[in-house]
């Protein structure tokens, strides 16, 4: 990370005071990324879906820290496209928050 973005980022770890500036996710110049999903439909327009991703963003490989998460959601052909609801979850890790839900609407980009 250049030197001059270390204060803005001790400056965001600051406000909020249960937090560790150690966990504070700040990125990386490098970015290692996989992932794997499965689909299914049980209906023409309806099916459900399961995946796992993994990666990190980071300056140094030796900085390499691999992060997993998998989940499940529906998807819909709807009449303007693709819709689709997630809900991921961490896997093995302490400091993750927990649940996040994604809605995509339309084509992959």
């Amino acid at each position: 990370m250049p030197d001059d973005l270390i204060p803005e980022a001790r400056a965001r770890c600051a406000a909020f005071p249960k937090r560790t500036c150690q966990n504070l996710v700040i990125g990386g110049k490098n970015l290692a990324v996989a992932s794997a999903e499965y689909e299914y439909y049980f209906k023409p327009n309806w099916g459900i879906a399961t995946f796992i991703d993994t990666g990190d963003a980071f300056n140094n490989f030796g900085d390499y820290r691999q992060k997993v998460g998998t989940g499940f959601g529906v998807r819909w052909r709807s009449p303007v496209g693709m819709v689709r609801v997630d809900l991921g979850f961490p896997v093995h890790d302490k400091n993750a928050s927990g649940v996040e839900l994604h809605i995509v609407i339309g084509p992959d980009l």
